[in-house]
């Protein structure tokens, strides 16, 4: 078993969100499935859609039987830090903190949409200032 003595932040594990670098909490563990994706029986989609957040109320939805739980273990490269509140079933609790990074860390994967949203908001700006000084 790899070592799992690791302690990760929210802002830490948030930022490993992509195909080649993904990780996942269940439990308050992290876990680094880059390397399982391809193999995930369920498919790739489900763990893109969790990667770098809490993805233990899905894992317990899908009802994983317990080799798959054995499985995952293998994974494991840390636990979350305790700065993080956990409710009592290992879930991540969303806080304002939580809540905050994934969506900043997010938002900057989308680089490119932000460009786009840029540039939307500055031809209106124009637009009304063009409006209001014209008339």
């Amino acid at each position: 078993m790899k070592d799992n003595t690791h302690i990760y932040t929210i802002e830490q594990i948030a930022r490993h969100h992509t195909r080649k670098d993904l990780w996942v909490i269940v439990h308050g563990k992290v876990y680094n499935l880059s390397s399982f994706l391809d193999t995930h029986p369920g498919g790739d989609e489900i763990l893109l859609q969790y990667a770098g957040d809490d993805g233990t109320l899905e894992f317990e939805k899908a009802g994983h039987p317990e080799e798959a739980q054995q499985l995952l273990q293998n994974y494991c490269i840390g636990y979350v830090t305790r700065d993080c509140v956990l409710e009592c079933d290992g879930l991540l609790k969303q806080t304002a903190e939580t809540s905050i990074w994934r969506k900043y860390l997010r938002t900057l994967a989308a680089s490119t949409l932000d460009s786009f949203h840029w540039l939307l908001l500055l031809v209106g700006i124009i637009s009304v200032l063009l409006l209001l000084f014209h008339f």
